[in-house]
């Protein structure tokens, strides 16, 4: 058995999957298994994950017949294999070939870490160095469970999932929900679980291209049907507002860190969600009325 198992989740990812795949086959640390399922792609995918696995041993390759959506399929490959430390990839971004192993070298010295990334560069659509925002800021090192969720509330966590993390803290999450931003409240679950550690180096290329799953002019319902086609939420900001709260209740956390934590979701919810972004909202109700 592979010490790391990484899942690739991928539907009509063509374009970019081949150089993907590269960049984790030329990790330093080899000792893995890629997982790599394809969510009924309606275009070259099967045959370049085919052609992957035929060419390296470490990959195994499955294929729905249908589009059951991401959170079905980022699932799915966390629940392929059984190692002792999980990473999930994207068919569009790249790795530095050092990515994993200073990932693992912090898991293996840090007990307390159950999640480490590293800092990102991006790249357009045709491998572009582009700027962006190198930091997530979601270094949570802090020892109490709430006290972490304070330090991550208001971050934007767009590549801290695609860091390394111990399977058995990922097991006592929910994973991944089928609504809107349940990459943020899977975040959250796993800050609820122990330490998370970002390494101020920029390993990770992210690709920004006009098929990402997320823009900023992407709406809310949009967003919820790309994890679930079968998504019928009205109103996606409520829906996250309690996945953070049944998020800690899932935790299985001492009674003490437990009241903490959910006095963090609400200070969050209501102050931060709430009060302080009441102009904000004024100003779109005064505009939409003058419309």
């Amino acid at each position: 058995m592979a010490t790391l198992d990484i899942g690739l989740p991928v539907y009509n990812g063509e374009k970019y999957l081949g150089e993907a795949i590269e960049s984790l086959r030329a990790q330093t640390f080899g000792d893995f298994t890629l997982f790599i399922s394809d969510n009924g792609s309606t275009d070259r995918t099967p045959d370049i994950c085919r052609e992957h696995a035929a060419a390296d041993g470490r990959i195994r390759f499955t294929r729905s017949d249908v589009n059951r959506g991401a959170a079905w399929n980022f699932n799915t490959v966390f629940e392929a294999g059984n190692a002792d430390f999980f990473k999930w990839a994207a068919h569009d971004d790249l790795h530095d070939p050092t990515y994993v192993e200073r990932c693992m070298d912090v898991l293996r010295r840090e007990p307390a870490v159950v999640l480490c990334y590293t800092g990102a560069r991006y790249i357009d659509a045709e491998g572009r160095s582009i700027t962006g925002d190198m930091s997530n800021r979601c270094h949570l090192r802090q020892d109490r469970p709430h006290q972490r969720l304070r330090g991550y509330f208001g971050t934007f966590p767009s590549h801290v999932l695609f860091g390394v993390g111990r399977r058995a803290a990922l097991a006592r999450t929910r994973l991944w929900g089928s609504f809107a931003s349940a990459d943020r409240v899977l975040v959250s679950e796993i800050a609820l679980q122990g330490q998370v550690h970002e390494i101020a180096e920029p390993l990770f290329i992210r690709r920004l291209h006009p098929d990402i799953s997320w823009t900023m002019a992407t709406t809310d319902k949009e967003y919820a049907l790309w994890y679930d086609p079968a998504n019928r939420d009205k109103v996606p900001l409520l829906r996250r507002a309690v996945e953070y709260v049944r998020g800690v209740g899932h935790a299985g956390l001492p009674l003490p860190d437990r009241l903490g934590s959910y006095a963090e979701v609400a200070r969050y919810a209501v102050w931060d969600r709430g009060f302080r972004k009441l102009p904000r909202y004024a100003a779109k109700l005064a505009a939409r009325a003058g419309r």
